[in-house]
């Protein structure tokens, strides 16, 4: 358990640095490890996860059997903060799929558990979904008040890799309603904090989308 536990957790810690491919990998040794034994569910997480890293070409009926082990499941494992954590990551996999309704539940959902429990981090993830989900129609000042939701409850715990994900996506918002000034300062903002916690591909996505447009 411990070991399964731990595979997962790097998983995702490198699935915040962007390490996608590390990400997958660890992602795929927790489900064969946990598959079919005692600790399954720990292998339904990880597939979760790894469809979240591979969400622009994982097919939609796949997400729809995820979701549904998800919340329908009746395991004490998933009755924590992990649960909450792990519906956001599904709210992100309906959202890369633009189904967004589905993924406006899920958030609302995950927004909702993580205040009663107290989670500050996945209530603010989650908050920044919501934001993405507004910039996708247009609706630029719901999208602002979710970023700065987002962005005080995360610089109230100090959660620099999440930080820096909140500042980065707002800043695309500030550019999609043309506001490229402001936009700058929070895309600066970000590449520092994704500096300080050595994360090179997530600095070079910042950078890319700075120049670029993404």
């Amino acid at each position: 358990m411990l070991e399964v536990e731990s595979l997962l957790s790097l998983g995702l810690y490198n699935l915040d640095l962007g390490e996608l491919a590390t990400a997958a990998s660890l992602f795929q040794r927790v489900i064969d490890l946990a598959h079919n034994t005692k600790h399954h569910a720990w292998s339904e997480k990880a597939a979760l996860c790894l469809a979240l890293v591979n969400s622009y070409v994982t097919p939609a009926h796949t997400v729809t059997r995820l979701y549904r082990r998800t919340v329908d499941v009746e395991d004490e494992s998933y009755n924590t903060g992990r649960f909450a954590y792990f519906m956001q990551i599904l709210g992100q996999i309906f959202f890369n799929h633009q189904q967004i309704e589905s993924a406006k539940i899920i958030w609302t959902k995950a927004i909702a558990f993580a205040r009663s429990s107290h989670y500050t981090q996945i209530e603010a993830k989650s908050l920044i979904g919501l934001a993405c989900i507004e910039r996708f129609r247009q609706n630029f000042n719901q999208a602002n008040f979710y970023h700065q939701q987002a962005t005080e409850l995360l610089e109230q715990i100090g959660a620099k890799c999440n930080l820096a994900e909140a500042y980065f996506q707002w800043g695309i918002t500030l550019k999609d309603s043309d506001r490229p000034k402001t936009s700058q300062e929070y895309f600066t903002k970000a590449i520092n904090l994704f500096q300080q916690i050595e994360a090179p591909k997530q600095v070079a996505r910042s950078q890319d989308y700075t120049h670029n447009g993404g």
